[in-house]
């Protein structure tokens, strides 16, 4: 073989190699998938968490006289609301093994429930899945006219039903926290001393002056 030959079959069996490492990154890329971290509990029957910020929202969601779980997860990659039944059809089993959760669908942030005349009630920020046994999750119907009424870096901004009065019909309560002076977790100096504010949080009632069927509500919500 020829000396001057060398130089050209190192850069062709260099490019087959490039080549065929390409080809097999595209076909791992083609099939992989994020996958969670499986737990060391090989016995594990069922695991009632879905994610980073997950909210429970006890509720017989099937109707069979027992509280099944709904959980209410807003964050990547589980976002959606997952169901999780209880078998056992007996109100008094206190602690029963729920069945593996099953997702509803897609959800946002501070989920919460409420209860009226004992019917569940599902909101969010300022809106509600209503009939959410029968419409799902999929979209919420808006409640208030100004869902950012506190200033400021907020969060939590929790919604609920409550008949605040006592005088027969629901008001919102909202509970708010303020990160204003908080800012982030990072403001600790060199000798580890906090240089930023406290959290701060905040209750507020909007009160209903109609009624559930017509609901009038106050147009300033009063911080209680």
């Amino acid at each position: 073989m020829k000396t001057s030959s060398l130089p050209r079959l190192i850069r062709s069996g260099l490019m087959l190699m490039a080549l065929s490492g390409s080809a097999c990154l595209v076909a791992d890329d083609a099939d992989w998938k994020l996958q969670p971290l499986p737990y060391n509990h090989p016995g594990l029957k069922v695991d009632l968490g879905v994610g980073l910020w997950a909210w429970p929202l006890p509720v017989d969601y099937d109707g069979d006289g027992d509280v099944d779980l709904l959980v209410s997860c807003p964050d990547k990659p589980s976002n959606g609301i997952y169901f999780f039944e209880n078998p056992t059809q007996d109100p008094k089993v206190k602690m029963p093994v729920f069945k593996p959760g099953v997702r509803l669908g897609p959800t946002g942030h501070n989920v919460q429930i409420s209860y009226v005349g004992g019917k569940p009630r599902i909101l969010k920020e300022n809106q509600e899945y209503v009939d959410f046994k029968e419409k799902g999750f999929e979209k919420a119907e808006t409640i208030y006219k100004n869902a950012r009424f506190h200033a400021g870096n907020t969060r939590a901004r929790m919604w609920r039903y409550a008949d605040w009065e006592g005088d027969g019909d629901q008001d919102l309560i909202v509970g708010i926290g303020d990160w204003s002076d908080y800012v982030w977790d990072q403001a600790y100096d060199a000798r580890g001393k906090w240089k930023n504010g406290p959290l701060h949080g905040y209750v507020y009632l909007i009160e209903n002056r109609g009624t559930d069927a017509k609901p009038d509500y106050s147009d300033k919500p009063q911080k209680i």
